[in-house]
């Protein structure tokens, strides 16, 4: 689980190529622990920089999808697919 949020830690932020963090698509909780989470759910993260996270919380996903022109649940799957061809 760590790798893969390490992974994408290493790329650039989903909007605009900026340092990046990994966004949780499922819900986790604020400061939550990451550690009791299911494996599942950090396979649904993408890469945010710290401006476009803080957007994406404050207009909703629909509205972040439509003003920036992505579909974020398909970009996670991008970033899997990316991580674990890498590992096959």
């Amino acid at each position: 689980m760590s790798e893969y949020l390490n992974f994408l830690r290493e790329q650039g932020c989903n909007v605009c190529g900026c340092d990046s963090e990994p966004h949780h698509l499922f819900a986790i909780g604020m400061g939550g622990n990451r550690k009791k989470q299911p494996e599942w759910v950090h396979y649904s993260a993408i890469p945010m920089c710290r401006e476009h996270h803080s957007e994406l919380h404050q207009i909703g996903v629909v509205s972040f999808e439509r003003k920036h022109n992505v579909n974020l649940y398909k970009d996670a799957i991008t970033y899997m697919r990316r991580y674990f061809g890498n590992k096959i």
